[in-house]
């Protein structure tokens, strides 16, 4: 009985996963073609699959911060911030909101958070355009 409920339990959690990865490259092929409302509610339903990965939850607030929902996309990348705040990448989205709100102060101290955070990949290249 164990085996059949953990294969069970690996299967829904594979199929969800899968589920997310789909409605996720939708919503970032949609983005690409500049069709953000689409792209949101494809995101949307990634992360209702799989709600922890952040990497669905920041391609929403950038959406978001495309289609003008600045306010909602600063709380999602608040939420990023408070899970990891040397995220370069979300520091940045931060930054570049304020900025969009003619917030001075706060943009220049989200701008050196950007520059001194944790980058991925280019991290010198990074640093470079955030600044």
């Amino acid at each position: 009985m164990f085996m059949l409920t953990t294969g069970l339990v690996r299967a829904y959690t594979s199929a969800r996963a899968a589920l997310a990865g789909t409605y996720f490259q939708e919503g970032r092929d949609l983005a690409a073609q500049g069709r953000y409302e689409q792209a949101i509610e494809n995101y949307r339903r990634a992360i209702s699959f799989n709600p922890g990965d952040a990497g669905y939850r920041l391609q929403l607030a950038q959406a978001l911060v495309h289609t003008g929902r600045l306010a909602e996309a600063e709380a999602h990348l608040d939420e990023l911030h408070d899970e990891d705040p040397t995220d370069a990448v979300v520091n940045l989205a931060l930054a570049r909101i304020y900025a969009m709100k003619n917030d001075v102060s706060d943009a220049v101290s989200w701008y050196h958070r950007a520059i001194y955070g944790l980058w991925g990949d280019r991290p010198q290249q990074n640093r470079i355009g955030a600044r």
